[in-house]
């Protein structure tokens, strides 16, 4: 055999063993999508004394998606690593595991900005890096008192860096009919600035638990694009406790009798406000993924 044809031999190997070794690992990447929120504030819930301790911290939790549940070997935060089951829940074709509703905090006192993160399963390891956003200074509104019918609101928020904001607010409204209903307006954006068009608010009512978070990661949009690495596709994201308008409800029209309180306690509305914008994150990600490999 002659040297030219030993040389379109190799060739062919090495094409055949890079493809194969690519189509390994595309394979190994569309079995786990890992989603990391980590929140960083000054405050915290001890589970095991029931009581709020006041240090700077930062808490994370997980969730992992695959086609079949892995053995999950554990989560790191910074230097500590988290692998005991009380940090863990599985559930067929993902785990959900931190510090959400579960019997340990996943808490960091040190090491969090910026913020090593690092995920093993039996499928694999995924790991990433990411600094926590600056805290929103001020909130602007477009009226603090009442808005017209029909008029567009505005919410304006200045001081952080964030890569992306979850905006959101409340409509109690009645209709003509007397009916009673409840409109929340959350939505993604990267400007420091968003209207809600007037259109929205056509029937007598008001405006309440107005409220910006910020938040570092990959901006939820179509084929968002992950920012982690390794064994599989991860989306890290990282926030700080969001700023609400502390101020009075705002009348729209003639307002409303609903009966609705004007604000909550801050602290309880500061959470489920976090809460939800997490779930926001995934449902739209994974929506968009969905589409994208259809």
């Amino acid at each position: 055999m002659n040297t030219k044809s030993l040389l379109s031999i190799l060739i062919i190997f090495v094409m055949l063993f890079v493809g194969c070794e690519k189509s390994v690992e595309h394979e190994l990447k569309e079995k786990q999508v890992l989603f990391f929120y980590a929140y960083h504030g000054n405050s915290y819930w001890e589970n095991d004394t029931n009581i709020f301790v006041e240090t700077e911290h930062t808490s994370g939790r997980g969730v992992l998606l695959a086609d079949s549940t892995p053995v999950f070997e554990y989560f790191k935060m910074g230097k500590e690593s988290f692998s005991d089951s009380e940090y863990v829940k599985l559930f067929e074709g993902y785990i959900s595991f931190g510090d959400y509703d579960f019997d340990g905090n996943a808490i960091i006192t040190s090491d969090f900005n910026p913020l090593n993160v690092e995920v093993k399963t039996s499928l694999g390891k995924i790991s990433g890096s990411l600094n926590f956003p600056d805290k929103i200074q001020s909130i602007i509104l477009s009226e603090y008192d009442s808005l017209a019918l029909g008029d567009p609101f505005t919410i304006t928020w200045t001081g952080s860096n964030a890569d992306f904001y979850n905006v959101s607010c409340n409509y109690h409204w009645r209709d003509g009919d007397g009916n009673l209903g409840t409109t929340v307006l959350s939505e993604f954006v990267s400007d420091t600035s968003i209207t809600f068009p007037g259109s929205l608010f056509l029937n007598n009512g008001e405006i309440n638990f107005i409220f910006v978070i910020p938040q570092n990661g990959p901006p939820p949009s179509d084929n968002s694009v992950g920012n982690m690495s390794g064994d599989g596709d991860g989306f890290l994201y990282y926030s700080i406790a969001g700023t609400g308008h502390k101020g009075e409800s705002i009348t729209v029209g003639v307002g409303s009798k609903n009966g609705y309180q004007s604000q909550s306690s801050y602290q309880i509305m500061a959470k489920e406000k976090l809460d939800k914008s997490r779930a926001m994150l995934e449902k739209k990600i994974r929506e968009s993924r969905q589409n994208y490999n259809e």
